[in-house]
């Protein structure tokens, strides 16, 4: 099979994996790792999806008509070229086998953990070339046409055939939306996107996206529970050490951060408000550099030089010198632990969030009554739903996953500035600051409502409010699903408060007893959900 198919070999497999679809079929290959099964009983394609991406053609940001803003991008660049690989491309490929001003480089996609990595397929002076060939440790496995050796498609490391224990040097890789990459590189180069898809497989997700599906989920050799498994941090490894540096904790640090790790004094440079992160080492012609922020540059103190992102230098007495890339890379929290489960996490103190998921996997336990309400379609598709006390977005951000159209409020800046940070990427999700106990200003009525633990948290005297806002939210006949823990003892006289507190606007249409996620420090608690519809 030819490593690098044409756009019409692309599409007669498009073709033919629809015309077999059906389940994914697996084959245990090795230890903690699933093959996919590329063909079906009749030898006829199942995944299109494993055939490498080779030899695209390549088109200027000015012509690139089939981009649109806000996607995600994988940017390059080589000795003066800069190229970016959309992620809607990549996830119908998952791995580019690619000469970019005559350097061989291997980038690999997988869109459920957000890793985008790029590396040096050059070992021992050969090039290898790879393609997908299944799953490994909750991310996805590559394969080599030259040896059949199976790879990790995060670290770059072989762990079965002929090349097992080599580690291919990663390469500098940032990841952004094309319109952040186009105000960096507006000399940039893109695929054409001729016989690509956005639909199909993979297609919704974006860095920090949090849904993981249970295979991947349950071949984990290692599950953190530190942080949220979605937050998206910036993995960094110098020597045999390992720490990562979540994006939400670099927001109080400026551009830049000076920092040492396995004994190496390393710079992780940032541009807040996006995914683009790296790190470098801070030692140049022999003398270490300390970087600080000044306004929207990276300045170093010895010299005055002004840095890019990209770790070089574009103006001052350095200018056009590049700083030495470490091993980093932007991904999921879950995704870098298993692979380093000794990490360190920068701003992290040991003990801290240890109890942020009891059930083994934060986000896996969503509450039953809104995966019902979604499976029931009570809430179709294209849903405009207000979530309220919406907390870190977790909820709100797999809503919108489903094809709702969300707004999550929440009376914590904090956790609206979290919630932003970590799912920025999705387009149908959007966060503000909102008290709910006070009247709030809506540019729209939503068709439904969520509010998944907050109301029981109101004092008395603030409900009144509370109902009273949410009926002025909701359009008529919008559907409002209501949870809150209740003792069983308390149910018929919670049942009977909150009829009386939305009778005048809801229509009560079912209570019933439901096991809730438990809070920190809590077990699993008995609750209510109560489906309610706005009268006309």
């Amino acid at each position: 099979m030819s490593p690098a198919p044409g756009v019409d070999r692309r599409n007669r497999l498009r073709r033919s994996a629809l015309r077999d679809r059906g389940a994914m079929k697996h084959a245990v290959y090795a230890p903690g790792a699933q093959m996919l099964r590329h063909t079906d009983e009749h030898g006829d394609p199942l995944h299109h999806w494993c055939y490498p991406l080779a030899d695209p053609r390549w088109v200027s940001a000015r012509e690139a008509l089939h981009m649109r803003p806000d996607d995600p991008v994988i940017g390059l660049e080589f000795d003066g070229g800069s190229w970016a690989l959309p992620w809607w491309i990549m996830k119908n490929h998952h791995v580019a086998n690619l000469v970019l001003n005559g350097r061989a480089a291997l980038v690999a996609l997988c869109e459920v953990c957000s890793s985008a990595a790029a590396f040096d397929p050059v070992i021992e002076g050969r090039r290898h070339t790879f393609r997908l060939e299944g799953l490994y440790n909750g991310t996805i496995m590559l394969k080599d046409y030259e040896t059949g050796s199976l790879w990790s498609g995060v670290t770059g490391a072989a762990f079965e055939g002929a090349m097992e224990g080599r580690v291919m040097e990663r390469l500098p890789a940032l990841q952004s939306t094309w319109a952040e990459w186009m105000e960096l590189r507006p000399d940039t180069l893109v695929p054409d996107g001729e016989g690509e898809s956005r639909e199909g497989h993979g297609a919704g997700h974006v860095p920090g996206s949090p849904m993981v599906g249970p295979d991947m989920r349950g071949m984990l050799q290692h599950a953190d529970l530190r942080l949220p498994h979605y937050e998206l941090v910036l993995g960094v490894l110098a020597g045999a050490a390992a720490r990562c540096y979540p994006l939400a904790a670099l927001a109080g640090a400026g551009r830049v951060l000076n920092d040492t790790l396995g004994g190496e004094d390393i710079a992780v440079f940032w541009r807040p408000g996006t995914w683009m992160a790296s790190a470098y080492r801070r030692q140049l012609d022999g003398r270490t550099l300390t970087f600080r922020s000044e306004g929207e540059s990276v300045v170093d103190e010895e010299t005055g030089s002004r840095w890019e992102i990209s770790g070089v230098a574009g103006s001052g007495p350095l200018q056009g010198r590049q700083l030495r890339y470490v091993h980093s890379g932007v991904e999921e929290f879950y995704i870098w632990a298993a692979f380093h489960p000794e990490t360190e996490i920068y701003g992290h103190a040991a003990d801290a969030g240890a109890a942020a998921d009891r059930d083994g996997w934060t986000g896996s336990a969503y509450p039953a009554p809104v995966r019902q309400a979604i499976r029931s379609r009570w809430w179709p598709r294209d849903t405009k739903l207000l979530a309220v006390g919406c907390g870190d977005g977790m909820i709100a951000a797999w809503l919108a996953e489903m094809g709702l159209k969300v707004v999550g409020v929440d009376p914590e800046p904090g956790n609206i500035e979290r919630a932003r940070t970590c799912f920025r990427g999705l387009r149908r999700l959007r966060f503000r600051v909102a008290d709910l106990r006070r009247p709030v200003a809506f540019d729209r009525r939503f068709d439904a409502v969520l509010d998944h633990g907050y109301l029981h948290r109101l004092d008395p005297g603030a409900r009144a409010a509370y109902a009273a806002n949410i009926a002025a939210a909701a359009a008529p006949g919008a559907r409002f699903l209501l949870l809150m823990p209740v003792p069983p003892e308390q149910l018929r006289e919670r049942i009977r408060n909150v009829r009386q507190l939305f009778e005048s606007t809801f229509e009560l249409v079912k209570a019933r007893s439901v096991p809730l996620p438990a809070e920190a420090g809590e077990g699993t608690p008995s609750g209510v959900a109560f489906r309610l519809v706005r009268r006309p």
